[in-house]
């Protein structure tokens, strides 16, 4: 215990090295992960022929992403890139509403980020000031209740320039694949009404991506690969955006949406 407390104290003043450190290790991590082959049988993931045909398999291991998600911990969510808020930090960000609170909103044209409270979010108290539980799988989500279609343009004007500007990049450098990944269910048992992609393949919710309609959504685990008409890839607009709209007509049903991934 005396030596892990004291190789800890050290760690703790030299606080500059160690971030270098595991930085050096991340980028050696990142380095390896994108010049290795692509795992044997696509490491589980069910592609079917039609997907392959049509679908680079090392894309989903090595191609350049764009995630605009609303799970917790991530630093779309603290830098307040994902609600435009250039005030945000890790203790001070957009939260988003309660269930409740996203069924009763007045703005009901555009997708609620709510948040996911099972389990709770940790309080501060006066023996723990620190937000210490940060694990949350948060959602974006549309509603029946809502009326009818509701939108979400991604991406917004401060993911454009901190993804895209700042870092030199431009949609060209992706494939034009559009994933969307959905809130899990307990042990596999979803709450009533609760909208996923076999519901969107029945014709019980719609998704239309710039005037554009979802033929089909083909489940990879617990993401939805997207298919258009004449196949797997969506342009962005001339704003360089995606408009996505979400149209759910069954009964009180509601649909939870954590990322859209783009590839």
């Amino acid at each position: 215990l005396e030596a892990a407390t004291k190789e800890t104290n050290g760690y703790i003043e030299n606080i500059d090295e160690m971030i270098s450190k595991l930085k050096s290790e991340e980028d050696a991590d990142y380095d390896k992960f994108t010049k290795s082959g692509v795992p044997p049988s696509g490491a589980g993931l069910p592609l079917d022929e039609n997907i392959t045909k049509h679908v680079n398999i090392s894309t989903f291991f090595h191609g350049p992403v764009f995630c605009h998600t609303a799970i917790l911990p991530a630093q779309i969510r603290y830098l307040g890139i994902l609600t435009e808020n250039q005030n945000s930090t890790f203790e001070r960000f957009d939260a988003g509403v309660t269930m409740e609170e996203a069924f009763q909103r007045e703005d009901k044209t555009q997708m609620a980020l709510v948040e996911n409270l099972e389990g709770g979010y940790a309080k501060k108290t006066a023996k723990c000031p620190k937000i210490v539980d940060v694990d949350h799988k948060d959602f974006f989500m549309a509603a029946e209740s809502d009326g009818g279609p509701v939108k979400i343009v991604v991406p917004n004007k401060m993911e454009q320039d901190i993804y895209f500007s700042q870092a030199g990049r431009s949609w060209n450098d992706l494939q034009g694949h559009i994933l969307v990944c959905w809130a899990v269910c307990p042990w596999g048992k979803c709450p009533k009404g609760n909208i996923m992609a076999e519901q969107f393949n029945d014709g019980n919710a719609t998704m239309t991506i710039n005037g554009q309609q979802v033929k089909e959504m083909k489940e990879l685990q617990e993401c939805s690969l997207l298919q258009n008409e004449q196949g797997y890839v969506w342009k962005p607009n001339a704003n360089g955006q995606y408009d996505i709209e979400v149209k759910i007509m069954t009964k009180n049903g509601y649909s939870r949406i954590t990322t859209f991934i783009f590839l």
